[in-house]
């Protein structure tokens, strides 16, 4: 208490407190009159802030802050790794990445600085993003696609990239789908829609390995050919001469035709696909020549690329 500069009585620092006066009032009157100047004075008022500054765990309380000042700090130069690796950027810009908010007074820490430390920071949060990937997939049960393509690095090296698109969420329908075309399906199709039966009859089976939208001639005639698509999936649905098992099959194919998202993503492969089949045959003529080539191919990558920024848009 000396090194604040109070005093406390020995009596009230041993609580031996003694009261003045013969009678009993007198005594009790001594003892209400000091315990009252104590309680205002100097010496108690530092006490009690005393054990308050005790019951609030300054110490644990500043370990906290000071561990979630460096938890920030090391956020914000993960975040800065990954920005370099979502980007493209070299590896050298990292370091004048952090020089440049260090400038702008952010506070980033004194380690995990270097280029080195960068290359390791984005392996680490690619490994971890696999992982969850993957895990989010096998829970979720969601349908795959692969594709493995062979390119050229900056460093002239070969590498093989293995590129695999899903659905996370869960909420994403399959743009193909399985069709038993037997002859009575063949009759009923033909019925409905003889621009579809001439796609599929080009196409050939379906039911097994291969699928209706895999080509120009076969969306297109879906597009078209739409209403009479669904109403033959759902008069097969409820057709009483096909068994439980086929009619419920056709139920589960119209529930697919009619989503959203295969709608959207069956007039997306459309718009692609006329794109893609109109550059085609403008390429295979014999009187293109390679830089005419080269033009047209970058206009027609700027028409597919229009379809991102200006959905429902005409190009």
């Amino acid at each position: 208490m000396a090194s604040r500069g109070v005093n406390i009585a020995i009596q009230w620092a041993d609580g031996k407190i003694i009261p003045a006066g013969q009678s009993r009032d007198v005594q009790l009157s001594s003892l209400r009159k000091k315990i009252h100047e104590h309680k205002n004075s100097a010496a108690h008022n530092e006490a009690v802030k005393i054990l308050q500054t005790a019951n609030k765990d300054i110490l644990l309380n500043m370990n906290a802050s000071s561990q979630e000042s460096v938890f920030e700090s090391t956020a914000k130069v993960f975040m800065t790794a990954y920005y370099v690796a979502k980007n493209n950027k070299p590896f050298t810009d990292f370091e004048s990445l952090i020089d440049l908010q260090h400038a702008n007074s952010a506070d980033l820490g004194r380690v995990l600085h270097s280029k080195t430390v960068c290359v390791d920071i984005i392996e680490h949060v690619s490994s971890q993003m696999k992982k969850e990937l993957l895990k989010k997939i096998i829970e979720t049960k969601s349908k795959i696609t692969v594709l493995a393509d062979e390119s050229t690095s900056v460093g002239h090296k070969s590498t093989l990239i293995v590129f695999l698109k899903a659905s996370v969420d869960g909420d994403m329908e399959p743009i193909a789908f399985p069709l038993d075309l037997s002859p009575k399906n063949m009759r009923q199709l033909s019925e409905c829609a003889h621009n579809l039966d001439i796609a599929l009859r080009r196409i050939g089976k379906v039911f097994s390995v291969r699928w209706v939208a895999s080509s120009w001639r076969a969306v297109s005639a879906v597009w078209q050919s739409y209403p009479a698509l669904a109403q033959h999936f759902r008069e097969a649905s409820e057709d009483d001469t096909r068994d439980s098992r086929e009619r419920a099959k056709f139920k589960g194919l119209l529930s697919k035709l009619c989503s959203i998202n295969f709608l959207k993503s069956l007039a997306l492969m459309a718009d692609v696909l006329t794109e893609l089949k109109n550059l085609s045959e403008i390429l295979q003529n014999r009187k293109t020549t390679l830089p005419k080539a080269h033009d047209i191919m970058t206009t027609y990558v700027k028409r597919i690329e229009s379809f991102n920024r200006y959905p429902g848009q005409c190009s």
